[in-house]
């Protein structure tokens, strides 16, 4: 059973040591895991691509002292150069708009890659619930090259919701109900209004003493902006029976 005994950080400009230290699992004194420190240089070299080295690799290499049963460990960083977005390009969305897709993407032209901003416009477009599913993830990278692309590769889903039934109670009697929810619609495109990522909802109910509809839309980024802007229409009539009978609108 080998112990590592030295640890150390070699090549490395753009972090510190005391950077990449709290990344570093496996410390002199602790038995030598050879899957953790593999591990350990993943998480460095997730790192440098988070922050725009996409190129950077980090390899371990150790020496082993067969009389101390111990190892000597350095983790070679190969930074390489720092990469910068030039566009993203966007496929698969034969019905939602390119600006849709691209408002959730939080990366944008010119800008430095930053692997943190990637996950985050992952999980926007997971939240938007457009597509069945997506995929990011960045274009073949030249060495020689400051600029890399982006690939936003998406599929369509469903983004509609229909349902209807039934009910009786003793207040008010019988009664039928529709529910209509469109997410991703778009009020000015005539015929198919779809694509724009704006959300629909319609509903009614209709029954012996009371009935109701109800028609909204919403828009979650207003002519762009990241304010959500939206409007209801109703109307709503209800009629109590029993010893005071009344009509309430």
């Amino acid at each position: 059973e080998y112990h590592l005994e030295s640890l150390d950080l070699a090549d490395n400009v753009a972090f510190r040591d005391d950077e990449l230290n709290p990344l570093v699992q496996v410390k002199p004194g602790d038995i030598h895991n050879k899957g953790q420190v593999a591990a350990d240089a993943a998480a460095i070299q997730q790192r440098y691509q988070d922050s725009g080295y996409v190129n950077a690799r980090v390899l371990p290499q150790f020496t082993l002292d067969r009389e101390k049963h111990t190892t000597a460990l350095s983790h070679l960083i190969q930074e390489n150069e720092l990469k910068y977005l030039r566009e993203v390009r966007i496929t698969g969305n034969s019905i939602t708009r390119d600006e849709i897709v691209r408002r959730s993407i939080l990366l944008k032209p010119g800008e430095r890659y930053d692997g943190s901003l990637r996950n985050a416009s992952d999980q926007r477009l997971e939240s938007s619930q457009y597509f069945e599913s997506h995929q990011l993830r960045l274009g073949p990278v030249d060495d020689n090259d400051r600029f890399v692309n982006l690939l936003a590769e998406v599929e369509e889903g469903k983004t509609g919701d229909f349902n209807f039934g039934a009910a009786f109670n003793t207040d008010e009697g019988i009664g039928g109900f529709g529910e209509l929810s469109l997410r991703n619609f778009d009020i000015t495109d005539w015929p198919t209004f779809s694509g724009g990522g704006q959300t629909l909802t319609a509903s009614t109910f209709i029954g012996t003493n009371r009935s109701s509809y109800r028609l909204g839309i919403t828009d979650p980024e207003f002519f762009g902006y990241p304010f959500s802007v939206g409007a209801d229409v109703f109307k709503e009539s209800y009629t109590g029976t029993g010893r005071t009978e009344f009509t309430t609108e």
